[in-house]
C-alpha cells in the first residue's frame, strides 16, 4: 500500500508543476523511505532526479516498493485549481490502479486518476557525472539573470575567468547582447584555463520554475559536459531534493571556422 499526506499543498502544486513542465508522464517510485523520480525528456537533451523524504510528509505509510506510472500533464490538470493552503492526501488504489488525489480544505474533493501501462519518458538509475566548476547561488538571483539572458537568445553562455576566478552569463544575437556578472565566485574551480560551456534558454527557464522550492541553487559544469543544477529541499526534519542534467549546445566545427573567417574579414576592412 502507498499513502501520504503533504506538509504544505503548495509544496505539491510547486513539485507537480516542475515535473509537468519538463517531462509528459514518468515512473514516480513510492518506496518505504520516500519518493523518486529520475526520468529523461523525450528529446532526450535534459533528465530530471527527484527525491523526497518520507519525513518532508505529515503522513506516510509504504510497506513495499510501488511504481506509479502517472501523466504528468494530466495530473497538473488536477493540481491548477488547489489551493496552496488546503491539505494533499495521496493514495494507491491497486484494485483499480488508480492514483487519488484528495484536496482537504473548506471543501474536500476527490479525484482518481488510472495510471498507465506504459511511460514514453525512460526512468533510469543514479547518474554520475563529474564537473570542474561548482557555484551556489541565490535562486532568485540566477532566475533573474536567465530572464535577462532570454531577453535576446535562445542560448546562454556559463563563463568562469581563470585570472580572477570571474563567474559571469553572457547572451547574444541579433536583438542584442546581454552580459551579467555575479559576486559569488565558485565554491570549487578545477579548470586549467577559462571556461565557456552553452545551454538552452528554453530548458533553463523550465528548469527555473523548481526555484520556489529552495532559496538557493547549486550548479555544476564544465566545457562540453552537461550543466547540472540541484535544489535542495530542506526543512527541520529532513530534506530532499530537485536535480536537473542539461546537455550543453556544442558548437560544429564548421560554425566556429565561418566565424573565425567573418572576424579575419572584419580586421582586414578596419585595416
Amino acid at each position: 500500500m502507498f499513502e501520504c499526506k503533504f506538509h504544505s499543498g503548495q509544496f505539491f502544486k510547486t513539485l507537480v508543476d516542475t515535473i509537468s513542465s519538463f517531462i509528459e508522464d514518468g515512473a514516480l517510485m513510492a518506496k518505504p523511505d520516500g519518493l523518486e523520480l529520475r526520468a529523461i525528456e523525450q528529446s532526450r537533451v535534459a533528465m530530471i532526479d527527484l527525491s523526497v523524504s518520507r519525513d518532508m510528509c505529515e503522513t506516510y505509510e509504504c510497506d513495499e516498493e510501488v511504481e506509479l506510472k502517472i501523466n504528468f500533464n494530466d495530473l497538473s490538470k488536477f493540481v491548477r485549481g488547489s489551493s496552496g493552503s488546503e491539505e494533499v492526501f495521496l493514495r494507491y488504489i491497486a484494485e483499480t490502479n488508480k492514483l487519488q488525489i484528495k484536496f482537504k480544505g473548506k471543501s474536500t474533493r476527490t479525484f482518481s486518476i488510472p495510471l498507465l501501462e506504459e511511460v514514453t519518458c525512460e526512468s533510469i538509475e543514479n547518474v554520475n557525472l563529474s564537473s570542474e566548476i561548482e557555484i551556489v547561488l541565490d535562486t532568485s538571483v540566477l532566475s533573474t539573470a536567465i530572464k535577462d539572458a532570454d531577453l535576446v537568445g535562445e542560448v546562454v553562455n556559463f563563463m568562469v575567468q581563470q585570472d580572477n576566478n570571474q563567474f559571469s552569463l553572457e547572451a547574444n544575437s541579433e536583438r542584442g547582447d546581454v552580459q551579467i556578472e555575479f559576486e559569488e565566485e565558485p565554491v570549487r574551480n578545477d579548470a586549467d584555463g577559462d571556461v565557456t560551456a552553452t545551454y538552452s534558454l528554453d530548458f533553463l527557464t523550465k528548469i527555473l520554475k523548481a526555484s520556489s522550492l529552495s532559496d538557493q541553487v547549486i550548479l555544476e559544469f564544465s566545457l562540453n559536459n552537461p550543466i547540472i543544477l540541484t535544489f535542495l529541499i530542506e526543512n527541520e526534519e529532513s530534506n530532499g531534493k530537485v536535480a536537473y542534467f542539461l546537455a550543453p549546445q556544442v558548437r560544429e566545427e564548421e560554425e566556429l571556422e565561418e566565424e573565425e573567417e567573418y572576424d579575419e574579414e572584419d580586421d582586414e576592412e578596419e585595416m
